[in-house]
């Protein structure tokens, strides 16, 4: 009869404990990734805001998102702006040669409705730009818009693609910072401009997009830098720039997919690369995976505690019985 017991008690330890190593098995597949930060070659981009009126709402669309802190959906885009690639102060962009169009790099910046909580809203994180030589900590409110690869289409030059498709960024709205107050020379495929560099507005995170319909495709990494999108006031702004759009949102009202056309108006922001981690957590520095699998861990304690607990109550069945 005692070797049954124990034979009992040792088959539901043995179960409880595959379960306990399944879930530190999701929290290293599902979290592990938050905060790891992968220097790719992006480059700055300008973005410009379209001129009022020119941006539109398109038919609902439903795409999750899916950044370094978790998973959102939304289904109601209207078209924000437009972002390219730069050259500052005759720094090459690692998209300077593609062809046939230099700096063949385009993103079309999609709002989204006000007040939307993202997955790393209220998150305090810092932030370090290494062209600026800035440091800052900042907490990241509501999410204001995601960028997508796009591809142009003007009088001149006739459909230009993005050079790269894949990746994608969720930009969230942060706190007031102080001015940066840096003078920088931008060249775009729109000329040369000279302008002033002002306090952070947006940071952009490395996302995954699916698209929540036919043909369900999906793009984007975790893996990438971030993008400290920072005030722009330009010195010699240009004039207003017909163009026209398309990506995976673009579609007309009966959800065929088009070209959209815009007005490019004033010159809003500038993008620069920028690397991600966490403040001190009990006056210690945690390293960056330690860190995401601290913060999974409070997230899915559920994952792992129950497993403990079936253990705990097969030993006190054990006990219970031989007393």
């Amino acid at each position: 009869m005692g070797m049954g017991i124990v034979r009992v008690a040792l088959i539901v330890f043995s179960i409880a404990s595959i379960l306990v190593l399944a879930g530190f098995s999701t929290i290293l597949n599902e979290k592990a990734y938050a905060g790891n930060e992968v220097a790719h070659p992006f480059g700055d981009f300008k973005c410009w805001k379209f001129v009022d009126g020119t941006g539109i709402v398109v038919p609902p669309a439903l795409v999750s998102i899916q950044d370094q802190f978790g998973t959102i959906e939304n289904s109601d885009w209207t078209q924000l702006g437009y972002c390219a690639a730069a050259e500052k102060n005759g720094q090459p962009s690692p998209f300077s040669l593609t062809t046939p169009i230099p700096l063949a790099q385009h993103y079309q910046g999609w709002l989204y409705p006000l007040g939307t909580r993202g997955a790393g809203t209220d998150t305090t994180v810092i932030i370090t730009v290494p062209q600026f030589e800035q440091t800052i900590t900042i907490r990241l409110g509501d999410v204001d818009s995601i960028l997508v690869p796009t591809t142009k289409f003007t009088t001149d030059e006739g459909q230009v693609d993005s050079f790269d498709m894949e990746q994608h960024w969720n930009c969230y709205l942060i706190e007031q910072q102080p001015d940066l107050n840096v003078n920088v020379n931008l060249v775009t495929q729109h000329g040369l401009q000279n302008a002033d560099v002002l306090d952070p507005f947006l940071l952009c995170a490395p996302m995954i997009k699916t698209d929540l319909f036919e043909p369900f495709d999906q793009f984007g990494t975790l893996f990438d830098e971030h993008l400290l999108c920072y005030d722009l006031r330009v010195n010699n702004p240009g004039t207003d720039l017909p163009i026209q759009l398309q990506d995976q949102l673009s579609a007309d009202p009966q959800g065929n997919p088009i070209p959209l056309p815009v007005i490019l108006g004033s010159e809003e922001l500038l993008c620069a690369p920028a690397l991600k981690s966490f403040p001190l957590i009990g006056g210690t520095i945690i390293p960056l995976d330690t860190t995401s699998l601290l913060l999974a861990g409070t997230q899915m304690t559920a994952s792992w505690l129950i497993p403990v607990i079936v253990s705990a109550i097969g030993i006190g069945i054990v006990i219970a019985r031989k007393f």
